[in-house]
């Protein structure tokens, strides 16, 4: 089956391509289109906006510095600190790594970035977190 389109429905798709050759080629169009397509862009990436992740909350614990030698038979480590040494009345030391905790006690004594705690209880290792932790008793 064949279609002929009649004379006025050809006159009038060419009045239509008149029409947009002439707006393509207008001036005013280019920075249109530019602005058409940097708000496409932009709002395409608004869409990606994450939230921020939830830090959990230290529970009143700073992170002190990380445990640099274990003696096992004299039960003490040396702890590299991480900037000022301070443990106040009240405060516990303990040390965390891959599924160990202990709690220690410093002894007071400092070389240089080093500290020395005894191993009151737990197991450590080097490498292992050592946090001054508030104690929450009432």
């Amino acid at each position: 089956m064949n279609v002929h389109l009649g004379d006025i429905e050809i006159i009038e798709m060419v009045r239509v391509a008149a029409r947009a050759n002439f707006w393509l080629n207008s001036e005013m169009v280019k920075p249109l289109l530019f602005l058409y397509l940097l708000t496409w862009v932009f709002t395409a990436c608004a869409g990606d906006v994450k939230t921020p992740r939830q830090i959990p909350a230290n529970e009143g614990r700073r992170l002190a510095g990380r445990v640099y030698q274990v003696e096992e038979e004299s039960q003490f480590v040396l702890i590299r600190k991480y900037g000022k040494w301070a443990v106040l009345n009240g405060e516990a030391v303990i040390s965390q790594g891959e599924g160990r905790t202990a709690n220690l006690f410093p002894t007071g004594e400092e070389l240089g970035e080093h500290v020395a705690a005894d191993i009151r209880s737990g197991s450590v290792k080097v490498g292992d977190a050592v946090y001054i932790r508030k104690n929450h008793n009432p």
